[in-house]
């Protein structure tokens, strides 16, 4: 009998006049994020970045690249997670669903959200799953303009709380100026800040 053979996921191919475009501009860091992240950012309003530790000092003020990971949910089997998370955090940060996602929803299968922000005259966004999620690629570049410290009971949008004594704590990196690239740079990433 034949054994199965695994094969491994195809490697990214790095865009290298992509990438030389990015550091011509000045843009030499970059961030991985869980990819249903980066419409968080380029569709949606979320402008923090939620990270175990504060931006190194020489990073503020700088544009950086932001690279979406692999996996959605940061893990091949982390699918429904990441949508669940990434819906969720847009409802809790002020987004309203158009249609309702009613209690029990399959993440898995939800093929979109509409989401809206303000009045009848306010926003509405439709995220299509998984087509607007882009994976192994830079999508946008940003300029990271300081934190908020880890706090229990935050007070922007999008900022995770960090319960006393949690060994986890979420500084809220402040990005500023998002600039979506009009074509993703693909490349792989790689954990905390790197060098493009």
């Amino acid at each position: 009998m034949a054994r199965a053979t695994k094969h491994p996921a195809p490697k990214v191919v790095r865009d290298e006049e992509g990438l030389a475009r990015l550091r011509a501009r000045g843009v030499t860091r970059a961030l991985t994020l869980w990819p249903e992240w980066g419409v968080a950012f380029t569709l949606l309003d979320k402008r923090v970045e939620n990270r175990p530790m504060p931006p190194f000092r020489n990073m503020i003020g700088q544009r950086i690249a932001f690279h979406m990971g692999k996996w959605i949910g940061g893990r091949k089997a982390g699918y429904e997670d990441g949508i669940e998370s990434l819906v969720m955090t847009a409802l809790a940060s002020g987004w309203m669903a158009v249609h309702g996602l009613p209690l029990g929803t399959d993440f898995k299968l939800m093929p979109e959200a509409v989401l809206s922000k303000g009045s009848r005259a306010g926003k509405v966004v439709t995220l299509r799953f998984p087509e607007d999620i882009v994976t192994s690629a830079i999508t946008f570049t940003a300029v990271i303009g300081g934190f908020h410290p880890p706090t229990p009971d935050p007070k922007i949008p999008w900022q995770m709380g960090t319960p006393p004594g949690d060994d986890e704590p979420a500084f809220a990196w402040i990005v500023e100026d998002v600039e979506v690239l009009e074509t993703p740079v693909a490349c792989p990433g790689a954990q905390g800040v790197w060098t493009l």
